[in-house]
């Protein structure tokens, strides 16, 4: 997805990610799985960095657990 289009759509979905979490309360897994029915629903492709941005959006602290991190060392 071009990255213009790719960040109009990731404002909606951080925008719908924090109304989730404020209003309805959701949780991190809450979030993960609203995520994935969102981002599989469609017609659209992302770049796995595209992916890696949405998804971190799951998390409370905005990142994965281990993230930035080499497996093995």
């Amino acid at each position: 997805m071009k990255k213009a289009d790719f960040e109009r759509r990731y404002a909606k979905i951080a925008d719908e990610v924090r109304s989730l979490r404020e209003t309805e309360k959701y949780g991190n897994n809450g979030v993960r799985c609203w995520l994935i029915g969102y981002m599989t629903s469609g017609n659209y492709s992302y770049t796995s960095a595209q992916l890696k941005k949405v998804f971190d959006l799951g998390f409370g602290d905005g990142k994965a657990p281990g993230a930035g991190k080499q497996s093995g060392t």
